[in-house]
């Protein structure tokens, strides 16, 4: 299975920029806002208009919405129904409080399942549930997705919470509830071989994008364009390998 590449832009200029490059996934966020800041009213509302004014509309569209135990959902409905999916972060919250808001938060939503919980690997430095009870939690609210993030962006990246063993056994584990699941937290270029081979169904940037590699710079072109074409080399590759696979099979 090939992951699809999801970029987070701060404003229409990067989404412009990330939809004339053939990013499928694009995700509104702002990056000094935390891990899954929420934009201001006024910036959404003016990306959405700019988009419809000039008919851009990427495959997947999503918005960050700040985290779960601060989310006041009520204040944005009147703008989130573009949106494909609504990321939530799970930071200050007790286990056994996760359902709970969880259910809150997608209360008036006309598709509950748009609704991405993010677990953080670094879930100890953002006082938040482990694993299991947000898979539980997304699988009772029927969710499409998952996501794995980091909270802190400079105490380490992804890889240095989970072995790349650990997460392909949480792939494997959401994929089997029939969810699908999106990986983040810091990733840099090199990181994305590695872990499109243990078959997530998206990668997500935001710093691997920038300028320097910093999430809080602009968006580089040249750095959206390196991204893209290692998807699409991964993807060779694999279909390489099925193909040479299928040539050494034995004739049955």
């Amino acid at each position: 299975m090939t992951p699809m590449l999801l970029i987070s832009v701060q404003n229409f200029a990067e989404l412009r920029m990330c939809h004339d490059l053939g990013v499928r996934w694009i995700d509104l966020k702002d990056p000094n806002a935390g891990s899954l800041g929420c934009p201001d009213p006024a910036c959404i509302a003016e990306v959405l208009q700019d988009s419809i004014t000039l008919g851009l509309r990427p495959a997947s569209l999503s918005l960050a919405l700040g985290e779960l135990r601060e989310l006041a959902i009520h204040e944005y409905r009147p703008m989130i129904q573009p949106f494909d999916f609504l990321k939530v972060g799970t930071s200050g919250i007790r286990d056994d409080e996760i359902a709970r808001l969880a259910t809150a938060a997608i209360q008036g939503l006309d598709t509950p399942s748009r609704l991405i919980l993010a677990h953080y690997a670094d879930h100890h430095l953002a006082n938040s549930p482990e694993f299991d009870p947000i898979l539980e939690c997304a699988i009772g609210l029927k969710c499409r997705y998952l996501l794995i993030d980091t909270y802190s962006k400079r105490s380490g990246k992804l890889l240095d919470w989970y072995s790349l063993e650990q997460l392909a056994k949480i792939v494997e584990r959401v994929h089997a509830v029939g969810m699908r699941i999106s990986l983040a937290g810091s990733l840099r270029l090199q990181d994305l071989p590695r872990i499109a081979e243990i078959g997530p169904d998206v990668i997500a940037v935001r710093g691997a994008a920038c300028h320097a590699g910093q999430r809080w710079n602009e968006l580089c072109r040249d750095r959206i364009s390196s991204l893209l074409a290692l998807i699409k080399r991964n993807v060779v590759s694999v279909r390489n390998a099925e193909h040479t696979n299928n040539m050494c099979s034995p004739n049955e």
